[in-house]
């Protein structure tokens, strides 16, 4: 993606976060995501709550690794949570329901959370045990690749 688009798409997802930040997101099996970035605990408390149109989604990023658990409290869209590890590997892929309080938890430490229209990590072959390889957001630690 040109570095000239990512401020036009800044401008566009800009009340998403406080921040307006973007991240580009690649994967190891060659797809990717631009998604606004939530870091604050302000973004991340309301994350997408009361959008009936989530756009590209958003991604939730800690700087260190710890638990986390989310849920769609006044989330009127079906989305799905990709929990990512400090390795980059995505350790578990959950939908989710619209407008639940049920928690979804990554169970170990993660550094971030993808979330997206259901539908969408599928249609791009994204899954568990996925790797993020590149993401500017994401305090990515070094993983031995076999």
């Amino acid at each position: 993606m040109s570095s000239a688009l990512l401020p036009l798409l800044a401008a566009l997802f800009a009340g998403v976060t406080s921040a307006g930040e973007l991240c580009s997101i690649q994967f190891d099996n060659g797809a990717s995501l631009i998604l606004p970035v939530a870091r604050s605990a302000e973004d991340q408390r309301v994350g997408l709550m009361g959008r009936t149109d989530p756009g590209p989604g958003l991604i939730f990023v800690w700087p260190a690794p710890v638990l986390k658990a989310v849920w769609m409290k006044d989330t009127p869209s079906p989305l799905t949570a990709a929990f990512v590890a400090g390795d980059g590997r995505i350790q578990s892929v959950q939908d989710m329901q619209p407008d639940s309080l049920t928690a979804h938890s990554s169970l170990r430490p993660v550094i971030g959370v993808i979330e997206v229209p259901q539908g969408e990590l599928a249609k791009l072959g994204i899954g568990r045990d996925t790797y993020v390889v590149s993401a500017p957001c994401l305090p990515l630690s070094t993983r031995e690749v076999p």
